[in-house]
């Protein structure tokens, strides 16, 4: 589902670098190892609350997870059209079943359930 939120995002920018955000050290880069973003470095952050909201505003592409601190860090850098902030979020979440995403922001389809 990452990868497809990341697609529409490589398409209008180039990345240097993908800082993958949580609270919870180590196994994020091989849970979303994507052999196409394979020539991205790839840095986790897990600081402080203050230190991961600054670092976001920082960023030129949001990935939203469903965390409602990263959704208002990526209020807060892309709520101006103009910003040139890119905002992805996942469709059929919390961040469109409680009208949290902005209408200039991409959403995204997470990938279909398998039924086994």
């Amino acid at each position: 589902s990452y990868r497809r939120a990341m697609t529409p995002l490589r398409r209008e920018q180039t990345f240097a670098r993908l800082l993958i955000f949580g609270d919870v050290e180590g196994g994020w880069h091989d849970r979303l190892h994507m052999p196409e973003l394979d020539d991205i470095e790839t840095v986790e952050v897990n600081e402080d609350d203050i230190t991961q909201l600054y670092t976001l505003l920082q960023c030129r592409a949001i990935v939203l997870s469903q965390s409602t601190f990263h959704v208002w860090a990526a209020y807060l850098a892309a709520h101006d059209p103009q910003s040139g902030v890119r905002v992805a979020y996942f469709d059929a979440t919390d961040v469109t079943k409680h009208h949290l995403a902005l209408s200039h922001w991409t959403a995204v389809s997470p990938l279909p359930r398998h039924t086994v």
